[in-house]
């Protein structure tokens, strides 16, 4: 006979990937309630929680951003990082206490946030822009408040972040920028 417990941490959550979807999310929120300290162990560590429409896509809770963060504008809908969980602002609570990004976001975090942008200016060049003004607004809040670190300063200078506007296409001027774009 297994317990509530052990058929989550045995059974359910090894296999979570193989459940389907909606009983899956009702079982999730169902552990989340429990609200047990080793359960809770379990949930930290597992993809467990849906961050696509149809519930394929999975993320630990580490890797999810909570859609009221003061660093919600560094991530984007399509990057699933945002929970996909019908009603989930009733367990929003327990996904920040099991290690959800919200205002706060590391160092790390934020150096590959700063990356995603070069990547980004090749899908939208409007979005990147966008981020890159967010990103450059937050990395001055974070260092007004907590300080740089070297190596961190090494990897901010060399980063892509402000991306280059391709010139007009009937401009007759010389840009700038113009051997990035083979004009």
């Amino acid at each position: 006979m297994y317990s509530d417990l052990r058929f989550l941490q045995e059974i359910f959550f090894p296999r979570i990937c193989n459940v389907d979807h909606m009983l899956r999310d009702e079982v999730l929120v169902w552990a989340l309630v429990l609200n047990n300290k080793r359960l809770n162990e379990t949930i930290r560590k597992t993809a467990c929680i849906p961050v696509s429409p149809n519930g394929e896509n999975l993320r630990k809770p580490s890797e999810v951003v909570h859609p009221a963060s003061l660093a919600v504008g560094l991530f984007g809908s399509s990057e699933g990082r945002f929970v996909h969980l019908e009603n989930s602002q009733n367990v929003q609570s327990f996904f920040e206490n099991l290690g959800m990004k919200c205002d706060y976001l590391a160092w790390e975090d934020l150096i590959e946030r700063g990356q995603s942008i070069e990547l980004l200016f090749e899908q939208s060049p409007e979005a990147a822009l966008k981020r890159a003004k967010f990103f450059l607004e937050y990395v001055d809040k974070k260092l007004a408040t907590e300080g740089g670190k070297e190596d961190v300063a090494v990897q901010l200078m060399q980063m892509k972040i402000l991306p280059l506007a391709p010139p007009p296409k009937y401009d007759i001027l010389k840009w700038q920028n113009e051997d990035h774009f083979g004009k």
